[in-house]
């Protein structure tokens, strides 16, 4: 039996560079409700790669209270959006290199994404990236969001993908969590943050830029196919 031939990928930080805009608006919300500069990083973190729902319990629980999670999140997104508007999503080095050689070469290819699926088929479709996906999935398709092992499952059980045999191809903490979770091979290319131990040995694999992600696999292609 072949093996699966099968990558599934995080969008923000992964496809889009969109982290450090995410990150600036953040901070612009910090500013407005008067939160140190500290305690901001430290909120960053902890949402970088949850679902929006979910950073509504990390703003309460880690302000205390003292802020509507809803609110907070909310007004970062309007901001979010406003500028993509304006400026639209630049693209991580090596997407569109990556994803046409997937393609051509035969592989399932999915996306899974904490952020809504309406968002994120419109931000795949102004790149003019949405073609190369299979499956796509957001953080308002499952129960569980990031580090749950649900939306990556979800994602390899509709590409008809055995989790074993896939790649899980994330930036933030939250979602190598997932991906290690769902027992998939792991691969950070990382983008805001560098691993910290626990999530290097979590690791299959690490790589700079996604270019190195399809260097490797243009090495390993032939061993893919071949026979357990």
């Amino acid at each position: 039996m072949n093996k699966t031939k099968a990558v599934v990928f995080d969008m923000d930080g992964v496809i889009f560079d969109t982290q450090k805009r995410y990150n600036a608006c953040f901070r612009e919300m910090g500013k407005r409700y008067g939160i140190s500069d500290g305690k901001m990083e430290e909120l960053i973190l902890k949402t970088m790669g949850v679902n929006e729902t979910e950073s509504y319990q990390v703003v309460e629980e880690l302000l205390g209270g003292t802020v509507s999670g809803k609110e907070f999140v909310t007004g970062m997104l309007d901001l979010f959006k406003a500028g993509v508007e304006s400026e639209g999503l630049p693209l991580k080095p090596g997407v569109k290199e990556l994803l046409s050689w997937l393609t051509e070469h035969g592989f399932l290819v999915g996306l899974a994404s904490a952020t809504d699926y309406e968002r994120i088929v419109k931000y795949l479709t102004r790149a003019g990236l949405k073609q190369y996906f299979s499956f796509i999935t957001g953080g308002d398709r499952v129960e569980h969001g990031k580090p749950a092992p649900d939306i990556y499952l979800q994602a390899c059980e509709n590409m008809g993908a055995d989790p074993k045999e896939t790649y899980g191809v994330e930036d933030s903490f939250q979602g190598i969590r997932a991906v290690y979770n769902a027992g998939m091979h792991v691969v950070m290319v990382p983008d805001s943050l560098e691993p910290t131990q626990e999530i290097e040995n979590l690791l299959d694999f690490r790589f700079e830029t996604l270019f190195g992600f399809l260097d490797y696999l243009k090495g390993a292609e032939p061993a893919l196919s071949e026979e357990n």
